[in-house]
């Protein structure tokens, strides 16, 4: 999905809905919920333990969330690209999201919105496809000095107030650099002038340049790899098999797949449940990186196309809760859900679950982050360190 490029949310606030939903209708959506999960998942004994956090792209915040349902977002999804003007908000980004009780999941887009190496940004036209070479750029240490800057932000960040590493005020963050490289749409994608293996030399290159700025401790920073789901057909492979894009297990610590149901806003797109668009391509991520923790980093799924948004969050608490892979039995530990309304290339998609502090459209949504496995933040405490590593 084409993203929007800052860190630094825009204040777009389009007409709130005065609360709407009574109490019954909450109560109604959690026996639903409830049903749906006693219906469909009698094969796990336990829902998993799931950190379940937010992406609030266009004026949402945390505070909405807990307003409208009880609970802090335990993650804030950010991205940030190599541009001057983004890797000069990451600092405020990730101090406002720990502020709010969310451990940040800091996205890197390998791109700097006018690197002439990189072709042109989004989509996955011509121009994309055949100049992109940012990832020979980044692993060749042509763009060092960017990343170094974002690495030294990051640091400071995890060292807390104190300025100290390794004492009691010390935060966490998770990086996730070039999301959705399986896919044709983004610049560090194979093109004819770069490969899966490109992209690997990319991604680790940053992890060693953030290595060398001290971020060496997993307790405070992990590493999430995320290649992008294509609905039943499991992992998208535009640019080759998706295995291929794999880091390798000494830098990656979880894997996870971003997977949205598009309804009928595409001209070739229908309904999905959760379960078809997530399934397969989380047991292939997980076949890629055995031991590894599951993630979903992005979900979403769009109001007013052709199917029931208030369903769809039952079904997707049910399918993400018992979800179990078969080799190994691990289940989802963290879910974010895309919290915005944007123009995705032909029309205007509201993915929103949460719009402001009064906005009980969906009450199943409000029920799932009240469940006893979904695990919130806190500003005092923020999650525990097992939690944060995916024990």
């Amino acid at each position: 999905m084409t993203r929007l490029p800052r860190l630094r949310h825009l204040l777009q606030r389009d007409g709130r809905r005065r609360r709407a939903r009574t109490a019954t209708a909450v109560t109604l959506a959690t026996a639903s919920l409830a049903a749906t999960v006693t219906a469909g998942t009698a094969s796990a004994a336990e829902p998993s333990q799931m950190l379940v956090g937010m992406f609030d792209g266009t004026g949402h915040t945390a505070a909405d969330t807990r307003a409208v349902s009880g609970t802090t977002p335990a993650t804030a999804l950010l991205f940030s690209n190599f541009s001057d003007r983004s890797i000069n908000d990451v600092p405020s980004a990730l101090s406002r999201a720990w502020n709010d009780g969310s451990v940040p999941v800091l996205t890197l887009e390998f791109d700097t919105d006018g690197n002439p190496n990189a072709g042109a940004r989004g989509g996955g036209g011509g121009a994309q496809r055949d100049s992109a070479a940012v990832d020979t750029a980044i692993a060749h240490g042509r763009m060092d000095a960017r990343i170094d800057r974002v690495a030294r932000s990051v640091s400071r960040f995890v060292a807390g107030d104190d300025g100290r590493p390794g004492t009691a005020d010390d935060r966490k963050v998770y990086i996730r650099p070039g999301h959705e490289m399986n896919g044709d749409w983004y610049r560090w994608s194979a093109t004819s002038r770069q490969s899966p293996a490109d992209y690997v030399d990319a991604y680790r290159h940053i992890h060693g340049r953030f290595d060398a700025a001290g971020l060496t401790s997993r307790n405070a920073v992990q590493y999430i790899w995320s290649p992008m789901a294509c609905g039943n057909q499991g992992l998208c492979s535009s640019g080759g098999n998706p295995a291929d894009y794999y880091p390798g297990g000494d830098v990656v610590d979880w894997v996870g797949v971003d997977a949205y149901n598009w309804g009928n806003t595409r001209s070739r797109s229908t309904w999905e449940s959760p379960e078809t668009i997530l399934r397969r391509s989380l047991d292939q991520v997980a076949d890629i990186a055995p031991g590894k923790p599951l993630s979903i980093p992005e979900t979403g799924t769009p109001s007013d196309a052709g199917g029931d948004k208030n369903q769809w969050f039952n079904d997707l608490y049910g399918f993400t809760s018992y979800y179990r892979h078969g080799s190994d039995g691990r289940g989802v530990k963290m879910m974010n859900y895309f919290n915005v309304a944007k123009n995705e290339g032909s029309r205007w998609i509201d993915w929103t679950a949460v719009r402001s502090s009064d906005d009980h459209r969906f009450p199943a949504f409000a029920s799932m982050m009240r469940r006893g496995n979904v695990v919130g933040g806190d500003t005092a405490r923020h999650v525990s360190t097992a939690a944060f590593r995916g024990r």
